[in-house]
C-alpha cells in the first residue's frame, strides 16, 4: 500500500487510503481513522484512511491517533495535527522516565480508589495531592515528557508550593487590544520551567506512594458491583473504584458529551519569546509580559 507518509493507526490492516469525495481502491465497511501527516495542509482535513480488520495489521503504517469524532479530531489539532504531533514526540532527555520514579500498578486483582489517566501537569498533580489525602491512586498513560512551554500567573504557582518552578518572571503584564492604548494588568507573569516541573510533580508523587502503568487506556466500563474497569493495551485491567480522565487532547476517545447540550470548546495557545534590548514602548516598564 502508497500511504505517502500518513499516520494510520496500527490495530487494523488499512486497505485503501482515499482522498474525500473519491471513491476507495477497495470496498469495504471502513473504520475511518483521521490522519494528521502526508499531503500538503490544505488537504489534510479531507484525508481519511479506510482501515478494517486483517489477519495481519500492515507493518508498513506508521503508529497515528485514533478520534472519537470530528470534533475530537479538531480538538487533537485538526489541520496542524503534524505540528502537534512534531512537538508532542521531542526528545527531553533531561526529564526522567515516570517509570524510573514511580512503583508499577502490580496487582490486577487489588481495588484502587482513584485511577487518573493521563500524566501531564494535571494528571501528575491530581495523582500527588489525592495520594497525600489517603488515596491509593494508579497513575495511567505513555511514559512520556513535557514537551510544551508553559506560562502561569506568578501568584497562582506561589499558592501551589511550585514557585521554584518559575524560570523567568516578568513583573507586570501588557495587554495591546489597540496599538496605541496598552493595558498594564498589575500581575507579574512567569515562564515554567518544564524540566522543573516535571521532576517536581513527579516526587511528589513518589513521595504519595502514587503508583504506575505505561501504557494507553482502550476504555473504561463500570462493573455490576459499582467498581470501574480500566481496559489497557496488552490485555490489562486495572480496577479502581473512580477514574478520572486528565489526557488533555487526547480525551475525546474515553468520554461521551450528552447529547444536545454545550459544546466543547478549545483553546489553543501559540506563543513567541523575544529577547528586546531597546524596548521602544516608554509607556511600559522594561520588565514586563506583551499581549498583542
Amino acid at each position: 500500500m502508497e500511504s505517502t507518509g500518513a499516520a494510520i493507526s496500527a490495530p487494523f490492516g488499512c486497505r485503501a487510503l482515499r482522498w474525500a469525495g473519491q471513491r476507495p481502491l477497495r470496498a469495504a465497511d471502513a473504520r475511518r481513522r483521521r490522519v494528521g501527516s502526508g499531503p500538503g495542509p490544505e488537504q489534510w482535513r479531507s484525508l481519511k484512511a479506510s482501515c478494517v480488520a486483517t489477519e495481519k495489521p500492515d507493518e508498513k503504517a506508521a503508529p497515528g491517533l485514533e478520534f472519537a469524532d470530528d470534533e475530537d479530531y479538531v480538538k487533537g489539532g485538526g489541520g496542524e495535527l503534524l505540528y502537534v504531533q512534531m512537538q508532542a514526540t521531542k526528545a527531553m532527555e533531561s526529564q526522567s522516565k515516570i517509570a524510573s520514579k514511580l512503583l508499577p500498578i502490580a496487582d490486577e486483582t487489588s481495588v484502587l480508589d482513584l485511577v487518573i489517566i493521563g500524566c501531564g501537569p494535571a494528571g501528575l498533580s491530581l495523582a500527588a495531592e489525592s495520594a497525600n489525602k489517603g488515596l491509593t491512586v494508579g497513575l495511567i498513560g505513555p511514559d512520556l515528557p513535557f514537551t510544551n512551554n508553559y506560562g502561569v500567573w506568578e501568584d497562582e504557582f506561589k499558592d501551589l508550593g511550585l514557585e521554584s518552578c518559575i524560570e523567568h518572571v516578568w513583573k507586570d503584564t501588557v495587554v495591546y487590544l489597540d496599538r496605541n492604548k496598552p493595558i498594564m494588568i498589575g500581575r507579574a507573569y512567569g515562564r515554567v520551567d518544564r524540566d522543573l516541573l516535571h521532576e517536581e510533580l513527579l516526587r511528589r508523587c513518589n513521595d504519595a506512594g502514587v503508583t504506575y502503568l505505561n501504557s494507553k487506556v482502550e476504555q473504561i466500563i463500570e462493573s455490576p458491583d459499582g467498581h470501574r474497569v480500566v481496559y489497557c493495551e496488552r490485555d490489562r485491567k486495572i480496577l479502581c473504584r473512580l477514574a478520572i480522565v486528565a489526557s488533555g487532547a487526547a480525551s475525546g476517545k474515553l468520554l461521551e458529551y450528552e447529547v444536545g447540550g454545550p459544546r466543547v470548546c478549545v483553546q489553543t495557545a501559540y506563543g513567541v519569546e523575544v529577547e528586546v534590548h531597546s524596548n521602544p514602548a516608554e509607556s511600559a516598564p522594561s520588565d514586563s509580559w506583551f499581549i498583542s
